[in-house]
């Protein structure tokens, strides 16, 4: 493995787990387009990593408010009730509204999900592209952007967990579907980015963890290499933090319009792979 296809396949997985892309989106330009084979859950750790620490630091203050506001609930149970809970209680409660259904479902069937020849197949992740950007520009119509960062509403929990259960399957992304979920429930941009952000940044960390007991960081960079190794950890870092300082900036300017395009591209690129296999 070289240092040039370290950093492309580093530079890919950093993409596809920020931005509303597809993760087959990179196997399919590695793999079937570039014929790589390259060592999977050890780029997969030395991408992550860096990842977590950016997304750690870049919304370091939300981190605290929401730690706080777990210690406070387990300390004194009796301020989750809606006339006793703050904000930060109120976001949590949100999130694990969200999330929760979407590790049990991740964890007790996603190895049957694999087993399903269909979603392996080529034309899912075309499919899956040309649904995304669909979606989101169904969902940039509809926003109303009447709920801001204050306005959280636990029916609307609801209904972004049951679309991000979708995440589970591979041809569909994560951020793209709490970004529809949040648009569909009329939230405003700004509220789009930052909650979407922060349980994008819970779910990268809740991946992260099995890997560092499974692989570990030594051998990781054993197999990859030193110099590659820090490679892709600059360039993740780097990734990660430019994409969350200019992501929000983005959606408040050009809301969904460049991602719904950026799908539908992919959704004809991934058609014209098929055609070409």
């Amino acid at each position: 493995m070289t240092t040039f296809q370290a950093l492309t396949d580093a530079i890919l997985r950093a993409l596809t787990n920020l931005l509303p892309l597809s993760t087959m989106t990179r196997t399919a330009v590695t793999q079937t387009l570039l014929q790589w084979s390259l060592p999977d859950s050890n780029l997969e750790l030395l991408v992550l990593l860096p990842g977590v620490v950016a997304f750690l630091v870049f919304f370091r203050f939300d981190w605290l408010g929401i730690l706080s506001a777990l210690i406070r609930s387990i300390a004194s149970p009796g301020t989750l009730k809606p006339e006793s809970r703050n904000l930060d209680q109120h976001t949590v409660i949100f999130f694990l509204i969200i999330l929760i259904p979407r590790f049990l479902l991740r964890h007790f069937a996603g190895a049957n999900f694999k087993e399903i020849e269909f979603l392996s197949h080529p034309l899912a992740p075309a499919l899956g592209a040309l649904l995304t950007g669909l979606l989101l520009r169904a969902s940039w119509r509809w926003n109303k952007r009447i709920h801001g960062l204050n306005h959280l509403r636990l029916e609307h929990a609801f209904l972004i967990s049951g679309i991000g259960l979708f995440s589970t399957l591979e041809p569909f992304s994560l951020i793209a579907l709490l970004w529809i979920g949040f648009a569909f429930c009329n939230y405003h941009y700004e509220a789009v980015f930052k909650y979407s952000m922060l349980l994008l940044g819970i779910d990268l960390t809740s991946r992260l963890i099995p890997l560092l007991g499974t692989v570990g960081i030594r051998d990781s960079i054993e197999q990859i290499g030193r110099l590659n190794s820090l490679a892709i950890a600059v360039a993740a870092f780097s990734l990660f933090w430019i994409g969350l300082e200019n992501l929000q900036k983005t959606l408040s300017e050009n809301t969904y319009r460049n991602f719904q395009w950026i799908n539908l591209a992919s959704a004809v690129g991934f058609f014209a792979l098929i055609l070409a296999i």
